[in-house]
C-alpha cells in the first residue's frame, strides 16, 4: 500500500511511478521513500529527475528473459539508473558484485557500502580510503548493526533488538535493517531515531501484511508469507524447518 504519515492512502501495490506521484504530490510530505520495480522503470520510466540518496540492493534473475532484458548484467544496469540521479549519496550492496560493478555509474561522490559482515573485501578497501560502510559484527558475544566513517565505527544496535529479525530467524530482515538504517543514515537521520524505528517495526498483518505474518489464537499456528520468487519460497521452507512444533 502507501502510507503519508500515519494514514493509509490505498492498499494497492502502486510501486514505482503511479505511487510515488501520489505521494509527491501530497502537500504533507516532506521526505519519500520510494521502491522502483524492474518493470515500473521499463513501462514508465522514472517518477523525478533526482533522488537525494539511491539505494541498489540486489540484481537477480528471477525476471530475466522478461520484457527485453536478456543477462543479469542488463538488469544491473537497469537498476543502476537510480544510482546516476542521486544527487547526494549512493547506498550499495557489497555482497553483491554486479552491484559493486554499477557504483561507476553514481551520480555523486559519497558511497555508503552495506555487506553481512566486516571482513568483505569490498568494504575493507572502502573503510581504508575513509568511506562509509554499515555492516553486522560480533561485539561482546552479540551480532550488531555497526557503522563506520573510514576507521570510526558506532554500534548502532543489536540484530535480535530488532522485532522483525525474529531474534535472528528472519535473516534478510536483518539485511534489510542494514539497508534502511544506511538510507536513513544517508540522509542525515539521527542514530537515536533510526534505533527507534527499527525497534517499532513487527511482521504484524498490520505492519507489513503477507510476509511472515504469525497468526494465534487457533488450535494449530499459521504462518502466512507472500513468497513472490523461488529464492523467497526457499527462505521460508528453511525458516519453516527450524520453527519448533509440538507433537
Amino acid at each position: 500500500g502507501i502510507w503519508v504519515g500515519e494514514d493509509l492512502v490505498t492498499t494497492k501495490n502502486l510501486s514505482g511511478l503511479p505511487g510515488a506521484h501520489i505521494v509527491l504530490n501530497d502537500p504533507a510530505v516532506e521526505s519519500a521513500i520510494l521502491e522502483l520495480p524492474r518493470k515500473g522503470l521499463l513501462r514508465f520510466g522514472h517518477p523525478c529527475d533526482r533522488y537525494d540518496v539511491a539505494a541498489l540492493l540486489n540484481v537477480q534473475d528471477d525476471h530475466v528473459g522478461i520484457d527485453g532484458i536478456e543477462t543479469l548484467e542488463q538488469m544491473a544496469r537497469l537498476k543502476a539508473e537510480v544510482l546516476e540521479r542521486a544527487s547526494d549519496a549512493i547506498v550499495v550492496n557489497a555482497d553483491d558484485e554486479l552491484c559493486l560493478q554499477m557504483r561507476e555509474r553514481a551520480g555523486c561522490r559519497r558511497h555508503i557500502l552495506v555487506a553481512q559482515g566486516e571482513v568483505n573485501p569490498a568494504v575493507v578497501k572502502h573503510r581504508l580510503a575513509g568511506g562509509e560502510a554499515l555492516f553486522m559484527a560480533e561485539r561482546n558475544e552479540r551480532r550488531w548493526i555497526v557503522l563506520a566513517e573510514g576507521a570510526v565505527e558506532s554500534e548502532l544496535m543489536a540484530l535480535d533488538d530488532i522485532p522483525a529479525t525474529m531474534n535472528g530467524l528472519l535473516r534478510f530482515n536483518e539485511i534489510n535493517a542494514l539497508f534502511a538504517a544506511a538510507l536513513a543514515w544517508a540522509q542525515g537521520g539521527q542514530l537515536a531515531v533510526i534505533r527507534d524505528a527499527l525497534s517499532r517495526f513487527h511482521n504484524s498483518p498490520e505492519q507489513n501484511p503477507g510476509r511472515y505474518n504469525f497468526i494465534d489464537g487457533l488450535p494449530f499456528r499459521i504462518l502466512l508469507d507472500y513468497g513472490h520468487n523461488p529464492e523467497g519460497v526457499r527462505e521460508l521452507f528453511d525458516i519453516v524447518s527450524r520453527l519448533p512444533v509440538k507433537g
